[in-house]
């Protein structure tokens, strides 16, 4: 996420309010998915690999989305993503 927060800052990108709403959805995602790999090294319970991974599948499915969502705003992005 630093990544595209650096391009963001960098290109002065405005969002709208719907995509920002995405971008702090994805960040409770990314937390509640450290909370659980946390936890499994914390505690060893691996049937936590399960939600890890779904989570990791919701975060990469929304990454594309929000990045289709951007690019669509501004060409030259599109064509570098």
């Amino acid at each position: 996420m630093l990544k595209y927060t650096n391009t963001t800052l960098k290109q002065d990108l405005q969002f709208s309010s719907g995509v920002i709403e995405q971008i702090k959805l994805m960040g409770e995602k990314l937390s509640a998915q450290f909370e659980l790999v946390n936890d499994l090294f914390e505690t060893n319970d691996h049937s936590l690999i399960a939600q890890i991974d779904a989570i990791e599948q919701e975060i990469d499915n929304m990454r594309s989305m929000l990045l289709e969502a951007i690019a669509t705003t501004d060409e030259a992005l599109m064509e570098k993503y």
